[in-house]
């Protein structure tokens, strides 16, 4: 899986580039503020549907444009190609994949797997737990058709409970929802279980490999598994109606890391920081590859910010062995001294146009 061409208008300071991009690696050179980071927002939209730096479109539109568009042709192996689309704007969105106007942004995601870091990306360890569970939930879009739609409808009820328990005026109702709320929590949590145990072994390779720090992480489901999530919201209504919403399910699972013991992100420098995510993210794409033969697109904005040589030197080792087609941003092509690549395409970015060197 890769992407062939990319086409981007009018995204920040890029009015207009197409990209032939390498299948392996590709490093976008320039100075801050050049557009680097903008090609790889334009990456992610034609496969996410949206930035990864902020959800409000307005945004990431040149300013004096009315809307963006992004168009690819995605290689998706055994001979057969894609091409995608999407345009944003004021009116709202228009997304194309093959010759089908499609109403779902997610439909890019099915057919264009794509894994991000950014400097951004701490807040995987410092924000509440939705930030951990969406990391276990791309696996599972990815891997098991079903579950998409049974997170949708677990949040679905899970909504429909929050409102009941605000009404506090029909408890056959709520109990309605506790059952249909506890059936599908425990169908997500099961989904979970699976995807950590996959992933447990292949994120302790890449941590023994990337990093010198031993990091420990534990899943914990929102509940007490000993009993059956039903009988815990039974249990729990007059608690909830005081609260106003559900305070125990899978929405409140989270994936925990510790050093020592101490929350991986008070323990932790930001370099080391920057390695367990990024093990995170090469973990992910590891267990997508072994479950469905794909592996996803990574966008690497400041890879080489906060890491020292050695660091940088173990980090590119762990990328190259994946074989994954890489967009990495930095400001000086001599960073790349201190990394281990293999041949690729390398491109400067200046004022949002973007020139091959390599």
């Amino acid at each position: 899986m890769n992407l062939v061409e990319i086409t981007i208008q009018n995204i920040r300071v890029i009015r207009w580039l197409r990209l032939a991009p390498s299948k392996g690696l590709n490093v976008l050179i320039g100075p801050n503020g050049s557009g680097k980071t903008s090609v790889l927002e334009g990456v992610h939209l034609l496969g996410i549907g949206r930035s990864f730096r902020g959800r409000v479109c307005r945004a990431i539109i040149t300013q004096g444009e009315e809307n963006c568009a992004v168009s690819g042709l995605v290689d998706k192996g055994l001979g057969k190609e894609l091409r995608m689309g999407i345009e944003k704007g004021k009116y709202g969105s228009r997304v194309r994949v093959g010759n089908r106007e499609v109403t779902r942004a997610s439909e890019l995601a099915q057919n264009l797997p794509l894994l991000v870091l950014s400097p951004d990306d701490q807040s995987l360890l410092t924000k509440g737990s939705r930030e951990r569970q969406r990391f276990l939930d791309w696996i599972l879009f990815h891997v098991e058709p079903s579950y998409f739609n049974l997170l949708y409808r677990y949040f679905r009820a899970l909504r429909q409970r929050n409102f009941a328990l605000r009404q506090m005026n029909n408890r056959n109702l709520l109990l309605a929802w506790d059952e249909e709320l506890g059936k599908l929590g425990e169908l997500v949590d099961k989904f979970r279980r699976k995807s950590v145990e996959t992933l447990f072994p292949i994120l302790c390779q890449y941590l023994s490999s990337i990093m010198e720090v031993e990091v420990a992480m534990k899943y914990t489901s929102g509940w007490n598994v000993e009993q059956p999530l039903t009988d815990i919201l039974r249990q729990r209504v007059k608690a909830d109606e005081k609260l106003g919403y559900t305070f125990q399910g899978p929405h409140r699972g989270d994936l925990c890391f510790t050093v020592q013991g101490i929350p991986a992100y008070q323990r932790l420098s930001r370099g080391e920081t920057k390695q367990l995510i990024l093990a995170l993210v090469l973990a992910q794409a590891r267990c997508l590859y072994e479950q469905t033969g794909v592996i996803p697109v990574l966008l690497l904005d400041e890879l080489t910010a906060e890491l020292d040589k050695p660091s940088l030197y173990r980090v590119s080792q762990a990328l190259m062995a994946l074989q994954a087609q890489v967009f990495v941003t930095m400001v000086s092509e001599q960073m790349l001294n201190d990394m281990v690549w293999c041949k690729g395409k390398m491109f400067h970015v200046e004022h949002g146009t973007v020139r091959k060197l390599s």
